[in-house]
């Protein structure tokens, strides 16, 4: 695998752990970098709060804790699924370096990041306690990165000839989680987006769910079986610029341009660490 070949062995860092051994706590500072799985296998905790079909076990060869790309603490806790498991700990820089240098890798990540996303089941999606705000999340220093991604994100516009463009009027509908027809993933272009859900005792009644800005990519996390929009999503008082998407286009353009496949990976894992932590059931 040329992206294991190409990371630089002098920064490195590998450690055995035994059976049911924290890897990586919630909370923990996560300068060590991303984890890979030389030998064994690791679990996501299966007493944290989340529900079955987000707890994994990761193999030989498999990466997880990419949470550390978008956060500066671990978002969940990782442990040993059976004795001396050995992990590698890649620091993020050298990770980014050997990832955009294997197109087949980052291209792989990119799907499986897209299809763990979507494949979240309907039914263990809840309305999140409040509006999320990413600057609570992850603080002023993430706020500005995530900037950064939604900056690099509208670099997609120069490698789509055919733009399925649409403008939509201030305060006007995008779309409703009742229409399955639309399964589209949408780059926010100009304006703004606002995601919400329905009050279930009063479907007129909007609850906010999120506030998006130019750059973003959302319309990932689906109704029923692939389809349709778990979420609705209205214009802002400015209206909104859009371009439609899909995601074997995304992967596509990650062929093409791999800064612009780094940064739409590190929107998807944003994305996935924002559902998994506020919108899912206990």
């Amino acid at each position: 695998m040329k992206f294991l070949e190409s990371l630089p062995k002098h920064n490195l860092i590998g450690k055995v752990f035994q059976k049911d051994e924290d890897i990586l706590k919630e909370g923990d500072s996560t300068s060590d970098g991303i984890c890979i799985v030389l030998k064994g296998s690791a679990k996501s905790d299966p007493s944290f709060k989340n529900p079955k079909s987000i707890q994994r076990v990761y193999t030989q060869g498999m990466i997880f804790g990419m949470s550390g790309l978008i956060s500066k603490t671990s978002l969940e806790t990782f442990q040993a699924n059976e004795n001396d498991t050995y992990i590698v700990f890649i620091k993020e820089e050298d990770f980014h370096k050997s990832l955009i240098s294997d197109e087949k890798f980052l291209t792989g990540i990119l799907q499986s990041s897209i299809d763990r996303l979507q494949r979240i089941p309907n039914s263990d999606l809840v309305q999140p306690e409040e509006p999320i705000s990413l600057t609570d999340m992850f603080g002023e220093e993430g706020e500005k990165k995530f900037q950064s991604i939604r900056d690099k994100n509208l670099d997609l516009l120069t490698y789509l000839y055919n733009i399925r463009s649409r403008t939509v009027p201030p305060n006007d509908t995008i779309f409703k989680s009742n229409k399955l027809e639309d399964s589209d993933i949408y780059l926010l272009v100009q304006g703004s987006v606002h995601q919400y859900l329905g009050d279930p005792e009063d479907p007129k009644t909007h609850v906010p769910v999120i506030d998006l800005q130019p750059g973003a990519l959302f319309g990932f996390l689906r109704k029923t079986e692939n389809q349709g929009h778990y979420l609705n999503a209205k214009s802002g008082a400015a209206g909104a610029n859009l371009v439609h998407l899909e995601s074997d286009l995304l992967l596509k353009v990650s062929k093409l341009d791999s800064k612009l496949a780094w940064s739409i990976l590190q929107n998807v894992i944003l994305t996935v660490a924002v559902v998994e932590r506020t919108m899912i059931k206990a």
